[in-house]
């Protein structure tokens, strides 16, 4: 064998990339996810949810005189909501997929079922919700019934899954994924945000202010190059 001159290989030397364009474009797709779902509860949030407020009402009357008075903003807020969760599910398993970590599949896994738990929630939400509004507008009820709001345990399987996002977040910053300081600061600001919400009683807080860093940190990652690195093997002129 013939050594080419200027040949990296002929110098024992290669130059790799870690991580490859490859694996960068999947943390980009799984940073997109993220950042969908953040986007979509910034909306459900911040725009549909009935200027009476219904989920602070304090009485059966007040959160049927607020869907009956906006039925369609009700019903949206749920979709935009669902669909955000469903965004964010996806873009955990495309992480889980890519990590091929134990830890972070179990975690998109749960996600996965509280989403599903979410979809049984606010169907009786919504179902629920809008029939006792129409029964109260036309006197069949009295203003103090009370509302059904599903079951307990199915809503706290939706809770732990707002959990999950943060699990996956520590996994990333462990593999040091995209850069140690960007994937440490993210999983930080995802736990505080998880914790909010659990204070809060608002899970929409990790999707508005906690997703958002973290969705940031893999879109915007780029490829790094290390210093030539020896390959294994000798060369012979």
């Amino acid at each position: 064998m013939c050594a080419v001159p200027g040949d990296p290989h002929a110098l024992g030397m290669t130059r790799t990339t870690e991580p490859a364009a490859r694996d960068i474009a999947g943390l980009r797709r799984a940073g997109t996810c993220l950042l969908v779902a953040s986007g979509l509860w910034w909306v459900a949030a911040a725009t549909l949810i009935p200027p009476e407020d219904y989920f602070f009402a304090d009485s059966a009357r007040e959160e049927a005189l607020a869907i009956v008075a906006h039925p369609g903003m009700f019903r949206a807020f749920h979709v935009v909501a669902t669909a955000g969760i469903a965004a964010g599910v996806v873009g955990l398993a495309l992480l889980a997929r890519w990590l091929r970590s134990r830890t972070a599949t179990v975690a998109a896994a749960v996600a996965g079922a509280a989403f599903v738990a979410w979809l049984v929630e606010a169907g009786v939400r919504v179902t629920a919700g809008v029939s006792r509004a129409r029964d109260f507008a036309s006197g069949l009820t009295g203003p103090e019934s009370e509302p059904a709001v599903g079951s307990w345990p199915v809503f706290a399987v939706a809770a732990v899954g707002f959990a999950m996002p943060a699990v996956v977040a520590w996994v990333l910053a462990r593999e040091r994924v995209p850069g140690r300081r960007s994937s440490l600061l993210a999983a930080v600001f995802l736990t505080l945000g998880t914790v909010a919400a659990a204070a809060t009683l608002a899970p929409s807080v990790v999707y508005q202010f906690g997703l958002l860093p973290f969705a940031l940190v893999l879109v915007l990652a780029r490829r790094r190059q290390r210093a030539l690195a020896p390959i294994t093997g000798s060369v012979t002129a």
